[in-house]
């Protein structure tokens, strides 16, 4: 294990890090019920939020510590890559309710350009 926190723990699985995300509030339960399960492993299977909600929980942990400028690349990439199949209304809607509207429209905006 290389961290656990309160909300969230990091492990290598193999060559893969994983983060592990306790879902011990109403949105994380939702975010767990929406979550795709994926083989990780011939054995190990585990459930991936779909894209609008990593993108949300990376607005969340950029909203959280503004200096985590791979969480603002990783919004970015993932948004660039899923374009066309986004539901772009359920991301500004949780980016409204978490206060990061600026933070993705500067996203969106760097991409325009």
């Amino acid at each position: 294990m290389l961290d656990r926190g309160a909300n969230v723990s990091s492990s290598i699985l193999g060559e893969l890090r994983v983060d592990f995300l306790w879902a011990r509030r109403a949105y994380g339960q939702q975010i767990l019920a929406r979550a795709i399960p994926v083989a990780l492993s011939n054995t190990v299977v585990s459930k991936v939020p779909i894209i609008e909600d990593l993108v949300a929980l990376k607005l969340q942990a950029l909203v959280n510590d503004p200096t985590r400028g791979r969480d603002r690349t990783d919004i970015a990439e993932l948004l660039r890559i899923h374009a066309t199949d986004l539901n772009m209304d359920a991301v500004r809607h949780y980016a409204t309710t978490i206060g990061a509207e600026r933070e993705l429209d500067e996203i969106l905006g760097a991409q325009r350009r």
